[in-house]
């Protein structure tokens, strides 16, 4: 139901980078597009997590939350307990990784301007995970509270899923704003460094994307090959 929407989005976005009209308000705003259609699809996925939920049985929900304290240990390893200077390191790495399937190989100003990017924002993984177990312990008080009803667990996990920030603390919150703010310039700017052939990969990746969910959509409409029969 949703394809045919995200298929115009990307023709919107494709449209957009043809005629260079990228700024950090222009990222702000796709961002916030992209927000929406999240929200929208985790509203009626909470109905199905929690008819799942409703028929688990003790053991299960235990091992549920044995793995989330697990990858929580895994994630402090990862991007707590390691030298300041290797994690602001990592993490323009890794954003420069996600980057080359649009854009392709970073040229040296770009490499520059995400080394910034990451030393800018300074480290904040240990507020994300303390604001993950706040997450986590109100979706097992959800658990508790409902008996794993799923009439009464729903609206709980839509809360939790829609509107995950209304656990986290507030200077989190702001904390988070002002990452995405500088997050959105720093992709414009990198737009605005990019050469003729990374803008047209990027051009070429908007259209792709936007033709297959259109022919995704196609096939979500055809009738059932009995139905013609």
């Amino acid at each position: 139901t949703q394809l045919p929407r995200y298929a115009e989005w990307l023709r919107a976005v494709e449209h957009d980078l043809r005629n260079d009209a990228v700024s950090a308000q222009w990222v702000a705003e796709r961002a916030d597009d992209a927000s929406v259609f999240w929200t929208e699809l985790m509203r009626p996925l909470s109905h199905d997590v929690a008819a799942v939920l409703g028929k688990a049985s003790d053991a299960q929900v235990d091992e549920l939350f044995r793995n989330l304290d697990a990858r929580t240990r895994e994630q402090m390893k990862t991007f707590v307990n390691r030298e300041d200077h290797v994690l602001i390191q990592e993490r323009a790495e890794r954003l420069e990784q996600r980057l080359r399937r649009w854009l392709g190989r970073m040229n040296a100003d770009q490499r520059s301007r995400i080394q910034a990017w990451s030393e800018d924002l300074g480290l904040f993984a240990h507020e994300w995970l303390e604001n993950r177990a706040r997450w986590q312990t109100q979706f097992r008080h959800a658990l508790d509270e409902s008996d794993r009803r799923p009439e009464s667990l729903q609206p709980a996990l839509e809360r939790l899923m829609v509107h995950p920030e209304q656990t986290w603390s507030p200077d989190y919150v702001e904390r988070l704003e002002r990452q995405r703010k500088a997050t959105w310039l720093l992709l414009s700017d990198l737009y605005q460094m990019s050469s003729e052939s990374q803008r047209d990969r990027l051009t070429a990746r908007a259209g792709g994307l936007a033709r297959d969910f259109e022919r995704l959509s196609c096939a979500t409409l055809e009738p059932d090959p009995g139905q013609r029969r």
